[in-house]
């Protein structure tokens, strides 16, 4: 392998690992062979997605499908980019099937210059709309200029959002990155889109509580927490009940909702249920449905209840 090539692949390996913060000078690459480095890249991927998930690495290229966004700004070098496949790419309910992102690493140029000519470039595509952009210029003794932008193309089914910033050392960096099919939320103005499933909203029931339970507002409104893969809500529950009757009163809840148990576990503390439940659109999900003490007052419990999407294949 030629040094450029060793140079380049081992800079991918560091942008991925600082997160594209860091200038050059702050990081190094040294040992190892060709197939060392690979093996590297390949290991560091791999935390980035699910088993069923496929990566590459195109050193200095970019995938056909990207090519027409992978622009190089004057004064700026094309790196390479990392792309990435498989179903269930953007979390439940987003987009389920096959998705793909792809991320473009470009060094150098101005990073005014490259904001506008990433901005205008784009922008001028059939049927991409402009989302949000900005380009700021904080000052100071030792400003840091940077730029992003959000933009959609419908006719494509594709997002894409772009960031470049000149680091206190001087070195600029920019990011490229497009997801197919197009992030629903982030291709509305205001966020509202009553057309993508929200699981936390059509999935997870509406769920009342049982007789001699009441739930802590002001100690849990209800918190919500979402993940590549799983979304859920929690909740504080006060009550005097034992911890059979609670459950019994929310399963009996989730069986008329529809949902299946597919598994029970439970002490006189705890209770955990596995379900399984189908969608609108036929999709098959699972649910996790638990009570445990509260913490810090075992006589109440903190409920939690979550789904995620059931393995395909």
């Amino acid at each position: 392998m030629s040094i450029r090539r060793l140079f380049v692949m081992g800079l991918i390996i560091s942008m991925m690992l600082t997160g594209s913060v860091f200038a050059m000078d702050n990081v190094s690459v040294s040992g190892g062979t060709e197939d060392q480095l690979r093996e590297l890249l390949a290991r560091v991927l791999v935390g980035y997605g699910s088993p069923a998930q496929q990566a590459e690495i195109l050193v200095a290229g970019v995938p056909d499908e990207a090519a027409d966004i992978a622009i190089v700004p004057e004064g700026a070098v094309l790196l390479g980019s990392v792309r990435r496949t498989g179903p269930d790419m953007f979390g439940p309910g987003m987009g389920s099937g096959e998705g793909s992102v792809t991320e473009i690493f470009i060094n150098g140029g101005d990073p005014a210059a490259n904001y506008q000519t990433i901005l205008d470039e784009l922008s001028a595509m059939d049927s991409m709309e402009i989302i949000r952009s900005e380009l700021n210029n904080p000052g100071g003794f030792n400003p840091s200029i940077n730029g992003y932008g959000n933009l959609c193309q419908e006719s494509m089914d594709r997002s894409i959002n772009f960031d470049t910033s000149k680091m206190p050392s001087g070195e600029t960096l920019t990011t490229i990155r497009v997801q197919s099919p197009l992030d629903a939320y982030m291709c509305t103005m205001d966020g509202q889109v009553p057309d993508v499933i929200d699981p936390m909203r059509d999935v997870i029931p509406s769920l009342t509580p049982p007789a001699g339970v009441s739930i802590d507002e002001g100690n849990s409104s209800g918190a919500s927490y979402y993940g590549p893969q799983m979304v859920g809500i929690s909740a504080h529950l006060v009550t005097d009940l034992p911890v059979s009757d609670v459950a019994a009163g929310y399963e009996a809840q989730l069986e008329a909702a529809g949902w299946t148990q597919t598994l029970s576990d439970s002490s006189e503390l705890t209770s955990v249920t596995h379900w399984t439940t189908t969608d609108e659109k036929g999709d098959e999900w699972l649910g996790i449905f638990s009570l445990m003490p509260w913490p810090g007052d075992a006589s109440d419990f903190m409920a939690n209840i979550s789904v995620m999407p059931a393995p395909q294949g």
